[in-house]
Order: structure tokens, then C-alpha cells, then sequence
């Protein structure tokens, strides 16, 4: 008999932690991780809709400046992403490679692009830690933050990292005016983007 309510006992347990399981799930984030990999309307696109290649991203002189990100859909590999381009109130500093400001490797940035003003900047919106998306509003001065784990980088300054878990600055995008017209053309430095493992999914190997 002490068995056999011993074996209930285990039952019951099991059963309640079940109902709890079921509760933790329901009442888990995962709306807001919805809402925080989906910063706009917009994105995901509908499978086909940004097709690969070059994105138009509109006359020169009707981008927004800061602290207003403007957001656009772009695909130059297997998948589409945002991506988000910045008229900053002066032009940012080169890019590195390294996780803090200032540290690693040049790659790019800080001159600019024949044509277009140097204060204007594209960036993949993918967070270089596990890939979730960077917010679009600013928590400081330049700063902008990923909601998952907090990384911070700063857009004044090649998009370094300044904070959070991040291993290095989101890839920069290449812009060049064609007629008027601001053209994101594809990866500044693909090989850059290769190196990173939160972009592995988006890169095709020629």
C-alpha cells in the first residue's frame, strides 16, 4: 500500500510539473521576441518578395537624418534582412574588427562614397551575437542596442561594439548614387561578413 502510494505521489509530481511546463510556455516572451526580430511592418518580407541584388533606397536628399533610422529590406546572398541606413550628424569613424570601440582591424568606413555625403551610413541590422535584431531607437547619443543580450554599438564610430556580448561591429553595407538615386550594391567587405558566425546563413560561396 506504501508502494503503491509512493508510485501516485511520482505521478501526481510528474503531472503537476507537466501543468506548470504548459504555463511557463504559455506565458513565455515569445510575442516580444516576435516583436523584436520584426522591428518593422515590413520585415520578415514574404519568401521572394526583396529578390538578391542592388535595393534603390530613394533620392539622396529624402533621407532622414538622425536620429531617425531608416529601414530597408535587402538581399545579397540566401536570405533576405534588414538592413538600416543613418544620416549622421557628421561622418563616422572607420570600422574595426574587435569587440570594443576603437579596437581590431580597419575594414571600412569613414571615407565615404564618391558622390554621397559622408555622413551617410548603411548597416545590417543583425546583431553579430546570435543574430536577433538591433531596435531602431536610440537608449544614447549614437548608441543603438540589441534587445536579446544587450549589445551595444555605436553608430558614430563604424558601429563598434561598446557594451554587451556582441564579438564585433554589424558588416556596412556599400552605397553608390546612381541619377540622384542612393543604391545599397551589396557587402562592403564580404569577406568580413564570412568571418562572422551569426551571418553564416546569408552568404552564398561563389
Amino acid at each position: 500500500m506504501d508502494e503503491e502510494k509512493k508510485t501516485i505521489s511520482r505521478r501526481d509530481m510528474l503531472k503537476y510539473m507537466g501543468v506548470a511546463g504548459a504555463a511557463v510556455t504559455a506565458s513565455s516572451p515569445l510575442p516580444i521576441i516576435v516583436k523584436y526580430i520584426t522591428p518593422n511592418p515590413d520585415w520578415p518580407p514574404e519568401k521572394g518578395e526583396t529578390p538578391r541584388g542592388p535595393v534603390n533606397l530613394g533620392p539622396v536628399d529624402e533621407i532622414a537624418p538622425y536620429p531617425t533610422v531608416n529601414v530597408f529590406n535587402f538581399n545579397f546572398g540566401k536570405v533576405a534582412l534588414p538592413g538600416m541606413l543613418l544620416r549622421m550628424q557628421s561622418p563616422p569613424s572607420h570600422q574595426k574588427i574587435g569587440s570594443t570601440e576603437g579596437s581590431g582591424k580597419d575594414i571600412s568606413g569613414g571615407e565615404g562614397y564618391a558622390g554621397i555625403p559622408p555622413e551617410i551610413i548603411a548597416y545590417a541590422m543583425k546583431c553579430t551575437h546570435l543574430g536577433c535584431i538591433i531596435e531602431t531607437e536610440f537608449k544614447e547619443p549614437n548608441v543603438l542596442e540589441c534587445p536579446c543580450h544587450f549589445a551595444r554599438y555605436n553608430l558614430s564610430k563604424g558601429a563598434a561594439v561598446v557594451g554587451g556580448p556582441a564579438p564585433a561591429p554589424p558588416p556596412e553595407i556599400a552605397l553608390e548614387i546612381v541619377d540622384g538615386e542612393l543604391i545599397a550594391t551589396g557587402w562592403r567587405d564580404v569577406e568580413y561578413v564570412k568571418s562572422l558566425a551569426a551571418y553564416k546563413a546569408v552568404i552564398i560561396d561563389d
